[in-house]
């Protein structure tokens, strides 16, 4: 069984009117990748993180520009309940933890690609819906 993460493949269409990614990309895409954004749901702030845009060099030397860094899920974990092990007895409780599980993406921005692989356990998803439409 491999310990490795699992990379996921999506494409990333982004139309603004009769205007297509490449046209919008310096108004548009590049500020909504802006680090400085947080976005709230509920008690979870997502937030992007170590964000570049920068040239990757593909095969045969080519370079593709492209949008690298990590999407964060920031949250508190709180536990009401925990299970006795030792007695099997469902005990109240009242803790909680602080943690930030995270994904690590790149849009390659020729092809509109997106990689996407999840760094932790519970990373926040592929659905990029809190990146791109801000609350």
């Amino acid at each position: 069984m491999s310990s490795g993460h699992s990379v996921h493949f999506a494409n990333f269409i982004c139309h603004v009117g009769d205007a297509e990614l490449a046209d919008a990309l310096s108004e548009i895409v590049i500020p909504a990748f802006d680090t400085n954004k947080v976005r709230a749901f509920r008690d979870i702030r997502y937030l992007l993180h170590e964000v570049v845009v920068t040239n990757l060099t593909i095969s045969k030397g080519n370079e593709v520009p492209a949008i690298i860094g990590r999407l964060v899920k920031d949250m508190v974990v709180r536990s009401e309940q925990q299970l006795d092990a030792k007695t099997g007895q469902l005990l109240k409780a009242n803790q909680q933890m602080h943690t930030s599980p995270s994904s690590l993406f790149v849009l390659l921005l020729d092809s509109h690609k997106l990689i996407y692989c999840n760094e932790t356990a519970n990373a926040p998803g592929l659905t990029l819906l809190f990146l791109v439409f801000p609350t």
